[in-house]
Order: structure tokens, then C-alpha cells, then sequence
């Protein structure tokens, strides 16, 4: 449609006033370049709700314009919710890919195509929240079950080969998949499983039955077990052979829809062994001062029940993986071992040990343990940012890499921050403790046009600490320029550096229509960060920022301007 001139148009409804607009749907296309509030689906969307409802319709105005709502306003009371938008949206300002301007706080699960909508952002202006773009093979076919989550594509949305459609409308739909069933038991390789197993799985809604399928081999080729059931478990009334490996899986079904599971195998063992085996030492979870620690254990077999009484071996298991990949296992007589090599300190193990007789075997539990025999500062790390001569802003962001420990049962890693105004730190202006993250701001403005040294000290649960290297850095001022008197701009600009080829200094600018966290960084054409010129908060208005690149060597390299959800880039050459 093409309205004319004017304000609130919508392809369902111009203006709601504290109405309630419940599955409904415009494909229209909404034109009118010079009119504001326009939307695929409601002009202005003023105290009232609107849920479980689309657009599709491309849309063209001047400002608050959106896919779905061109302006969401005051809506202490109402909502946008369950909803989404795909239609093309052009505008001059205030332009978004879901809602033009949400003056709003309540977006409910929203979501628009990033791709048809050519839009990055769902919300021009205001509250973002709740509310997600997808591409276009997200939102189609069974790929919106998955990536369009909080639809209810059971009672109120259907499937298609194209986007969702409301269950009410005269629609070709798909059927309406769910997730592949997750095994419980027996794991995937698990080994000396009973003859009569109890197979478990997680049950899925919407499934109507499930078929449990054991064979003998992985492709299934052979169906020892071809059973149908709407439970999650499943107990075998009949047992399977002993010392044998098993396949199996599940398939999922119900009128639309079927999937199988993964493939699990499992051995079984009809163990005749009638006492588990105690680890006594290392016992679970301790930690060892010794690289030569005494192993035992306890086991009291019922030696009745197989014919070589008495005659038990055991294999001892001792590896850094848990899983016990590759590892040759040590056969003694004895229920006790020390190991003929020494363990590696500050290093986490894991042990069993299996007992073995001609007629059955039986195998622990895994035990784990740490071998720490003294205590350790933390390892060297670098501090990152801030670093050179550039203006960091008042309230610099420090940031640097976190600190490792030898010691793998020492996890309580924390830093302390120090500010000062000479290299050899005589002149400490700010001491932060007590960090457990690796970035701060610090809440109090430092001097301008000021040269400040800065380090990090990290401390482990020992009270040992590492110190690391010392960083400078320069706290200066950019300049704001008085452009067409007091006017501000209209859009975001970066403009191109000048002089460009430039030796070794720079000057950039650009502008911003209104205040925002502002990040003007510099980066090598590997994509690696070399200087962070810009990270604060500033005001709408026109900016230079002089870039001193005389400690950098001749090459390309590409400025980017971050402003809230707005980024731009563009490269220059340094030339010396």
C-alpha cells in the first residue's frame, strides 16, 4: 500500500491505543517515505499488546519505521510478544529489522530476518531487549522449531517450507519435529554390564512411543531386541549372552515425526564376584606431599563361588586421563603397589584397580587425586590494556590475562591493581585489591594530559603472589570540534583518516548523533588489536582524535569506530 503523506501507518492497523492484537498477520507491502511511525504490522503501537502475530510486508517511511512496529510507546501496561517480522524495512532515522523506536521495556520473544529486512538491529532506538535476528534459514522450514525458541509451534504456530504460520490459517505445513532421545545406560563402551539390563533413556514431549533396538552389530543388520513401548526404560525378561558386545538404540515416534538416537554398545559380564573393592590410599580427592605414594586397597572375595580359590591378580590402573586411554596396566599378586617411576608434581591422577580371577573379574571405582609437595607463587602473565602515548579517557579500562597456578587444587586466583605516576612506583596514586575479574574501570577520574605506569599482582590461596611487567600510558583529551554552530549530527560517520599515506602521525574523525559508548581501536591486517585510541563514554557531536604511529612499522592497518550497536572500519597506510 501507498499511503501519502502522513503519520501511524501500519499493513494491519495505523495507530493501537490499548488494544489487544492476538494472532493476526500482514503481508502488504507499506510504503510512504515521508511519513513517520510506519510499520509492516501497526503504525504505533501506543498501551497496547501484540502477540502471536507476523509481517511480512517490505516497508519504506522517514522515521520510526519497523518490520513489524514503527514506534512501541509507554507501554507500561502493554507488550510486543511471540512475534516477527521479515519484510524489508528503509528509512532515515530510527530504523530497526523488528520495532523502529521501543520507548517500551517489554519485547517478549520478537525475532526478524536479518537477511530480508537487510536490517542488523531489531530496534533503531530504545530497549532492545528480548528480541533476536536469525538469518533466513533460521526462520524457515523445520529450522524455526530450533532457532525461534518460546513459540509455541504445538498450539499456535505451524511449520511450513517457508516461515511460521499461524495453526488458524488455510496453510500447506510440515510435520513438527523434536529432539533425537539421549541414552542414560548402559554409556556408550561401558563394559561388565549384566546379561539382564535395565536400558534407560530421556523421555521427549510430543513422542508417542519409542522402539528400543539391541543387535550384534553397528549396523543393525540383525534385530536381537525389535520392541515397542511409551516408557523410558525398558528391563530384559529374557538375558542376552554373556561376555558380548551389544548395540543398541532407540527411535522416537509419534503420528508426523520419527528420529533414532545415538548408537551405544556395551559388553556384558555376569560378574561372580560378590564384593565390591575398597581404595584405601590415595583415597579420593586428597592431596599427596610425595612423588613415591604407597597405593592400597581392600578386597574380601567370596572364593566359593570360583574354582581358583584364591588365586586373585590385580591390575593397577594410574594415569593424568581419566578415561584411561592407552594405558598398559601394572599386574601384581599383592593388594598393595608403589610405582617404579615417581609422579610429576602439580599434576591431578586418576586410579583403579581391577581383580582378576580365571572365572570373573571385578573392577573399583576411579579415584582421583592431586600430588602438590610444595607451595607455588602463581605463573608469569602479561598485562594487555591500556599502553601508549593515545588518550585512554579519565577511566581507563584495564585489562590483562589471567594468571595461571601450578598447584591444580589451588582455584582461589585473585589480583590486585597499582596506579602510579613513576616507573619504579615511589608515586602509587591508586591501589584496587581484591579483583577476582581480569578488567576493571576504575570509578575515580585520572588527571588529564598525564603519563601514568600501571601493574598486576596476582595472589593464590597460598598468599603467594607474581607481579607483572609495567605498562604506560597517557591520559590526554579529545577534541571535540564546534561544526555548523551548535547542530549534531545526524548519523554516525567515520571519516578517512588525513593525512593518509601518513609518517608518523594522524588525524580521525568522526561523529556522533547522540551520546554512546564509544571504542575507536586500531588493528593489524591479521586482525590483531594494536592500539585502543578510544573506550568511553561520550556525547553526540563532531570528534578528532590525533593517531602517533611512531612506534609502529610501515604497513596497512584498519581504524574501527564502535559506537553502541554501530560499527564502521576503514583502512590507512602508514608510510615511513
Amino acid at each position: 500500500m501507498d499511503s501519502g503523506r502522513g503519520v501511524d501507518i501500519g499493513g494491519l492497523i495505523g495507530l493501537n491505543s490499548g488494544a489487544s492484537i492476538n494472532n493476526t498477520y500482514a503481508t502488504g507491502n507499506v510504503y510512504d517515505r515521508y511519513s513517520n511511525n510506519v510499520g509492516g504490522l501497526v503504525g504505533i503501537n501506543y498501551l497496547g499488546t501484540i502477540n502471536e502475530s507476523y509481517a511480512h510486508g517490505d516497508v519504506e517511511g522517514k522515521e520510526y519505521v519497523g518490520s513489524l512496529v514503527g514506534l512501541n510507546k509507554n507501554n507500561s501496561s502493554g507488550s510486543v510478544e511471540h512475534s516477527y517480522a521479515t519484510g524489508e524495512v528503509t528509512g532515515t532515522s530510527y530504523v530497526g529489522g523488528f520495532i523502529g523506536e521501543n520507548s517500551a521495556s517489554t519485547i517478549n520473544v520478537g525475532f526478524f530476518d536479518k537477511d530480508s529486512t537487510n536490517q542488523i538491529n531489531g530496534v533503531g532506538g530504545g530497549y532492545n531487549n528480548g528480541m533476536k535476528g536469525l538469518s533466513t534459514p533460521q526462520m524457515t522450514d523445520t529450522a524455526a522449531y530450533y532457532h525461534m525458541s518460546g513459540f509455541d509451534f504445538l498450539n499456535v504456530w505451524s511449520l511450513t517450507k517457508g516461515y511460521p504460520e499461524l495453526r488458524w490459517q488455510n496453510v500447506d505445513t510440515i510435520a513438527t519435529p523434536f529432539d533425537k532421545p539421549t541414552l542414560l545406560y548402559p554409556g556408550s563402551r561401558d563394559s561388565e554390564i549384566t546379561t539382564m539390563p535395565t536400558l534407560k533413556w530421556n523421555p521427549i514431549s510430543r513422542v508417542n512411543s519409542y522402539t528400543l533396538q539391541i543387535s550384534d552389530n553397528s549396523s543393525f543388520s540383525t534385530l536381537l531386541i525389535n520392541q515397542s513401548l511409551s516408557n523410558k526404560t525398558l528391563t530384559l525378561n529374557k538375558p542376552l549372552k554373556d561376555n558380548t558386545l551389544y548395540f543398541w538404540r532407540i527411535i522416537a515416534s509419534n503420528q508426523n515425526y520419527s528420529i533414532d538416537s545415538q548408537i551405544w554398545k556395551f559388553t556384558t559380564r555376569d560378574t561372580l564376584f560378590s564384593s565390591d573393592i575398597s581404595l584405601n590410599a590415595p583415597i579420593k580427592d586428597s592431596v599427596l606431599t610425595t612423588i613415591k605414594p604407597q597405593f592400597a586397597w581392600k578386597f574380601h572375595p567370596d572364593t566359593s563361588r570360583f574354582n581358583d580359590t584364591g588365586a586373585i591378580h590385580y591390575d593397577i590402573y594410574l594415569s593424568k586421563d581419566s578415561l584411561f586411554n592407552n594405558i598398559t596396566p601394572i599386574r601384581i599378586d599383592s593388594s598393595g603397589y608403589v610405582p617404579k617411576d615417581s609422579l610429576i608434581d602439580n599434576n591431578i591422577y586418576f586410579w583403579k584397580v581391577k581383580a582378576i580371577a580365571t572365572d570373573d573379574s571385578t573392577t573399583s571405582a576411579v579415584a582421583r587425586f592431586f600430588v602438590d609437595t610444595q607451595i607455588e607463587a602463581p605463573n608469569a602473565f602479561k598485562i594487555i590494556s591500556p599502553n601508549g602515548p593515545n588518550d585512554f579517557g579519565t577511566r581507563p579500562k584495564f585489562t590483562w590475562n589471567k594468571a595461571t597456578e601450578n598447584d591444580p587444587e589451588d582455584t582461589t586466583m585473585h589480583y590486585k591493581l597499582i596506579i602510579s605516576q613513576d616507573s619504579i612506583f615511589k608515586q602509587v596514586i591508586r591501589t584496587i585489591p581484591s579483583l577476582s575479574d581480569t578488567t576493571i574501570i576504575i570509578s575515580k577520574d585520572l588527571n588529564k594530559s598525564t603519563q601514568y605506569y600501571w601493574r598486576v599482582e596476582a595472589i593464590n590461596g597460598d598468599s603467594l603472589s607474581t607481579s607483572s611487567d609495567t605498562l604506560s600510558f597517557t591520559v590526554g583529551t579529545v577534541t571535540a570540534i564546534n561544526k555548523n554552530g551548535n547542530a549534531k549530527p545526524t548519523k554516525y560517520a567515520l571519516s578517512q583518516n588525513y593525512p593518509n599515506p601518513f609518517n608518523p602521525t594522524t588525524e580521525i574523525k568522526y561523529a556522533l548523533p547522540k551520546a554512546e559508548n564509544v571504542r575507536l581501536q586500531i588493528f593489524n591486517t591479521l586482525g590483531q588489536l594494536v592500539y585502543t585510541l578510544i573506550d568511553k563514554q561520550q556525547s553526540a557531536g563532531y570528534y578528532q582524535v590525533q593517531f602517533d604511529a611512531s612506534k609502529l612499522s610501515s604497513g596497512v592497518y584498519l581504524y574501527r569506530l564502535q559506537a553502541g550497536e554501530h560499527i564502521m572500519t576503514k583502512k590507512m597506510i602508514l608510510l615511513k
